[in-house]
């Protein structure tokens, strides 16, 4: 995706951020990028706390082979951390729209209401 392909080298040249990378796409031994690679994402909201904000591209919160793990208690954790104050950004795409999320607990963080799924249109 262009959103990673331009984001990842602007965060990794700065010095002062420690950037991780959890590519769901990738196979499972695929080799993970960042300065702190990461190998699953974060299983508790302490473990969240090493983070500033976390990005969610365009995926599938129900494809559990795709998220290799990401369960229904981490995105509660995710949820309890963005309402703390942790950074959550979610980059919708063609494939799955931010609708499909309003059902999970990161619905009750969303800083918009969404009105359609636009995925099931297709």
């Amino acid at each position: 995706r262009w959103e990673y392909r331009y984001l990842y080298p602007l965060l990794g040249r700065e010095a002062d951020i420690a950037d991780s990378v959890l590519l769901l796409s990738s196979p499972a031994d695929f080799p993970q990028e960042g300065k702190v690679p990461l190998a699953r994402f974060p299983a508790t909201r302490e473990a969240l706390d090493e983070f500033a904000v976390v990005m969610l591209g365009d995926v599938d919160h129900d494809d559990a082979a795709l998220l290799r793990g990401l369960e229904k208690r981490q995105l509660t954790a995710l949820a309890e951390w963005v309402h703390s104050g942790g950074g959550l950004v979610i980059q919708a795409g063609d494939r799955h729209g931010l609708a499909r999320w309003k059902a999970t607990p990161l619905g009750k963080v969303l800083p918009v209401e969404p009105a359609v799924d636009t995925a099931e249109e297709h």
